[in-house]
């Protein structure tokens, strides 16, 4: 089952999308505030978005945020 994950690494906040044990995909830099990137992958994951949307609404979600 696919699920989204807020992580920190040096000072960097991000989502990995995992299956089971495996990261497929990681996209940094998202927001300061590890808040705001656990409350995004909250979302992805109660929505069930597809692995095939999760750049796509990552680059929205950032875009949106720097208006």
């Amino acid at each position: 089952m696919l699920r989204y994950v807020a992580v920190k690494e040096n000072e960097k906040n991000g989502i990995s999308a995992c299956e089971e044990e495996k990261i497929l995909n990681t996209i940094w830099d998202i927001s300061p505030d590890y808040s705001d990137v656990q409350n995004l992958a909250d979302t992805l994951n109660k929505l069930e978005v597809s692995l095939i949307h999760f750049k796509d609404i990552i680059e929205d979600y950032v875009q949106q945020m720097a208006m």
